[in-house]
């Protein structure tokens, strides 16, 4: 990644998705979980592959309503992202 460049992380509700999944690119991380997932799901996908400052990010995008997020909706799903 060039300097400056940083990191989009992605939390991504997806109402067919029947298990989470992880996809770590060298300029993106996306978490894709189901509907009735919760954050446990989300730490058990991307334990011992992202650091605390993603997983700190992630939550973040959770439940920390004071933190400014985008939601989209493409198709089947919600896309949560930290508000540029």
């Amino acid at each position: 990644m060039s300097k400056g460049q940083r990191l989009k992380i992605l939390l991504v509700i997806s109402d067919t998705a029947l298990e989470p999944s992880l996809t770590n690119t060298t300029t993106e991380i996306r978490v894709t979980i189901g509907i009735n997932d919760d954050f446990d799901q989300i730490l058990d996908v991307t334990s011992g592959i992202l650091d605390t400052e993603q997983i700190a990010h992630l939550h973040r995008l959770w439940a920390d309503d004071a933190f400014p997020r985008d939601f989209n909706r493409t198709g089947d799903e919600l896309i949560i992202t930290a508000r540029q």
